[in-house]
Parts: structure tokens; C-alpha cells; sequence
């Protein structure tokens, strides 16, 4: 479990929005940096009109199916090589 994309890509969001949901990262530089949810959401309307936890939730969720999928990609090479 410690070994994979998936737990610390997660991990690190989690991180990352608790941070600024605790006020810490006050500018929201360091929120805005890696979350591609709300870069996205930004396009087509003010990021601070969206109800923020909803924001959280799809940076925690973008970052769990970024590291899943890398695993998967990862587990298919080594299963290939294997071979």
C-alpha cells in the first residue's frame, strides 16, 4: 500500500487541502498550483463562487485516479516484461 501512486498522490492532495482549508496557505498559491480541478473550473466560472469542499473533493478524487492509473500502467509494464 506504501508503495504505490495511488496512497501518496492521495495522500499529498489531502494534505495540500487541508493546509488551505485551515487558512494556512492564505493566497491560495499553493492550492491553485496543483489543483487541475479548479484550474479547470476557473475556464468557465470564478473558482470562488464553487463551494470549496466540492473543489477539495475533486482535487482528492483527480489525484486518486491520476496515482491509479499510473499504478495500472506501472503493473502492466512489469507484467509485460515478465513475459
Amino acid at each position: 500500500m506504501l508503495r504505490t501512486f495511488r496512497f501518496w498522490l492521495t495522500l499529498g492532495a489531502v494534505l495540500v487541502c487541508l493546509f488551505n482549508y485551515f487558512g494556512f496557505d492564505r493566497d491560495n498559491l499553493l492550492f491553485f498550483f496543483v489543483s487541475i480541478p479548479a484550474w479547470v473550473i476557473e475556464m468557465y466560472r470564478e473558482v470562488y463562487t464553487v463551494n470549496p469542499l466540492f473543489v477539495y473533493a475533486l482535487t482528492i478524487g483527480f489525484y486518486f485516479l491520476l496515482g491509479y492509473s499510473i499504478d495500472r500502467l506501472l503493473a502492466k509494464r512489469n507484467r509485460e516484461q515478465a513475459a
